[in-house]
């Protein structure tokens, strides 16, 4: 069934049980595709321009000197979780992004031990990988539970840097770095979740990492407005 005439059903469900159907509402229900939010930084791939090649995305995490044992590989699970949501959302808005796997992305790390040294240069690191972009994600300050709560309630808590570094032109500076506070669950959804037996550590910081990919994905291709009200 189309989204069209799902859309025409809930209004008329809507109308049959008394509910109402808002006449503000009908351009919303009608329309052929959900609304969408443009990319946040930079949009990897542009459909409006004619003959625009496949681009190659490669994705590089560095969360510094995490001492915390809960945040061991979190660099690995950012990056696999940011790189799935990223092609996902790409395909669902039939852009021609390919994000190189992060397996291959880990070889290169761990066969350039320096690759994070001060004197990082990320345009190599995109040759290297054959990358049209290099997306860099700083990450630090990370914690799971709200402060002053005993770790009675969780709280993901991460500050970002997020920068694009485009391969073919690594002195075009327009894109300049980005720099944010994750915090999940948002105020909007309560700003914590009771750390009970329902909810390990391990399935929050899961649920943490998930709705920080999501939040990055929208930094390089358009979502749809539902996601920034919708819980994870």
């Amino acid at each position: 069934m189309s989204t069209f005439w799902r859309r025409a059903r809930l209004c008329f469900m809507l109308l049959l049980f008394g509910g109402g159907c808002n006449p503000l509402w009908i351009p919303f229900l009608f329309q052929n595709e959900d609304p969408t939010i443009k990319a946040d930084l930079y949009q990897l791939y542009d459909k409006e321009k004619k003959g625009q090649k496949e681009v190659k995305v490669a994705i590089l995490t560095d969360t510094g000197l995490q001492t915390q044992t809960e945040f061991l590989h979190a660099d690995k699970e950012i990056t696999s979780l940011f790189a799935l949501n990223l092609q996902k959302q790409c395909q669902a808005n039939k852009e021609k992004v390919t994000v190189i796997n992060p397996s291959k992305v880990d070889e290169y790390k761990n066969s350039h031990p320096d690759w994070k040294e001060e004197h990082l240069d990320l345009e190599k690191v995109g040759k290297d990988l054959k990358a049209d972009f290099v997306i860099y994600i700083e990450a630090s300050e990370m914690s799971l539970y709200q402060p002053n709560t005993a770790n009675q309630f969780y709280q993901g808590r991460a500050v970002l840097r997020v920068s694009l570094i485009k391969v073919c032109n690594p002195d075009d500076f327009t894109v300049q770095p980005r720099d944010l506070t994750f915090t999940y669950p948002p105020e909007a959804q309560g700003g914590n979740l009771l750390a009970d037996a329902d909810t390990t550590e391990q399935a929050f910081r899961l649920k943490f990492f998930n709705a920080m990919a999501k939040h990055l994905t929208g930094f390089f291709t358009s979502r749809p407005t539902r996601d920034t009200y919708l819980k994870d």
